[in-house]
């Protein structure tokens, strides 16, 4: 008779034996997306939001470096495709694509379709106001005239704190109070206030299931130490650039 102890020890080391075979790796990709993109081509989905990714041919911006790193790493060709946000995250699902960059914010409704990476840079936004002679922030946003693009994600948060909204088209106007991140307020030479209204969490999609190459790309995110240098030469290449309002 088997004793319960036995039954447990034999599952063991059963256990030990696949975990030793050959080709055994933990985790692992469902549908195989690790070991068809190394030596092969990484399909990646790219939405323009600069800086993040900026439409041309090719494409530049601070993701679409990340990406073609995460391809050098792996031997893999890069092949871009275009498209809205809800578009690529379809095509993802459907595992079209490997991945998908543009600037993506972390967000539940995305999680419930696609997997995501765990955020890899976390950036204040607030208000920023031109630089004046011995001239410091005021104490607080109520009565004051902010300007944000046309779409934005600031808007309520300014509101609550009392300030009087200007949303404006194109170049951001000179001279005057504007929304934004942080960073991007500071490359335009403004002294940023003492509120933080929202914090960015951007993340990158892959397809659900593909636990393996999830891990890889956020082993590369994570070993990402310079992106504050990135943003800053982001900034001056593309100066109208923000992040806009991908979710």
């Amino acid at each position: 008779m088997v004793t319960h102890g036995a039954r447990r020890l034999l599952w063991l080391a059963c256990l030990a034996l696949l975990l030793a075979g050959p080709g055994c790796r933990y985790p692992r990709d469902m549908e195989g997306t690790l070991d068809r993109v190394r030596g092969g081509v990484l399909h990646v989905g790219v939405t323009e939001n600069p800086p993040w990714v900026v439409r041309g041919d090719p494409p530049a911006g601070v993701e679409v470096d990340l990406a073609r790193e995460i391809a050098a790493a792996l031997d893999a060709r890069v092949r871009w495709h275009w498209g809205a946000q809800s578009e690529l995250i379809a095509a993802l699902k459907q595992r079209q694509i490997d991945l998908v960059i543009g600037g993506l914010r972390d967000n539940p409704a995305l999680t419930k379709q696609v997997a995501l990476t765990k955020p890899y840079a976390k950036l204040p936004a607030g208000v920023g106001f031109p630089a004046g002679a011995g001239k410091a922030p005021p104490d607080n946003l109520d009565g004051q005239t902010v300007h944000v693009p046309r779409v934005n994600h600031l808007a309520d948060a300014l509101h609550d704190e009392g300030a009087r909204v200007v949303p404006f088209d194109g170049p951001p106007p000179t001279g005057q109070a504007l929304g934004g991140a942080h960073w991007w307020l500071r490359a335009r030479g403004l002294t940023v206030g003492p509120w933080v209204l929202r914090t960015d969490r951007h993340v990158m999609a892959v397809p659900k299931g593909e636990n393996a190459w999830l891990a890889l790309v956020q082993r590369h995110l994570n070993g990402v130490d310079d992106l504050p240098a990135r943003l800053a030469d982001a900034s001056r290449a593309y100066p109208d650039g923000q992040g806009g309002e991908s979710q």
